[in-house]
């Protein structure tokens, strides 16, 4: 199988701690360029994670027909459009979440993914978080009951620390409140 090339659009925060790490995981799939509107935060993401190109101008990577995909991971209110530019470019897209603010923004992103014959995807960051497996794993024992509703609130660092066992504190507690509850 023909390995991958990919780009990621956005050096931030959440690139960093999560986008950025899991691209070296990656198999099958070498990430080629980071692009971010701030030059100081590209080039220091693509000198961290060994990333061999770095820009500030979207059309950069928009314009190198060996990208095969592209991970956006820019601020929620540019997601459209940032989606929609790579996908006419004929680039498959994995989008972090949420996808638009709007119905219709996601229906004209979905639109552009069908007429360019490209996979669109978003990404849930948490849904392998030790917290939310473990409140899944309550859920599906029946150990609160019958559910007709169910609320919750992300207890987070806001993605700047992340480690490989992030996230274990927060199943802790989990554990902790649900065994006083049930």
């Amino acid at each position: 199988m023909k390995e991958l090339t990919a780009a990621l659009i956005g050096t931030g925060a959440i690139a960093r701690s999560l986008h950025l790490p899991a691209h070296r995981h990656l198999t099958g799939s070498r990430l080629k360029w980071v692009c971010n509107t701030s030059a100081q935060s590209a080039r220091s993401a693509a000198e961290k994670f060994d990333v061999p190109n770095w820009t500030v101008r979207l059309e950069d990577v928009l314009n190198d027909s060996s990208v095969d995909w592209v991970d956006v991971a820019v601020p929620n209110e540019h997601h459209e459009a940032v989606t929609i530019r790579c996908l006419e470019a004929g680039m498959h897209v994995l989008c972090q979440k949420p996808m638009a603010p709007t119905v219709e923004a996601t229906e004209r992103m979905m639109t552009a993914a069908e007429r360019a014959e490209r996979q669109l995807g978003i990404y849930m960051c948490f849904r392998g978080d030790p917290a939310v497996r473990l409140i899944r794993d309550l859920v599906r024992q029946g150990r609160f009951g019958k559910l007709i509703s169910l609320r919750g609130k992300m207890i987070s660092d806001k993605g700047f620390s992340f480690s490989p066992d992030n996230g274990a504190w927060r199943a802790q507690r989990v554990r902790s409140i649900c065994s006083a509850c049930i």
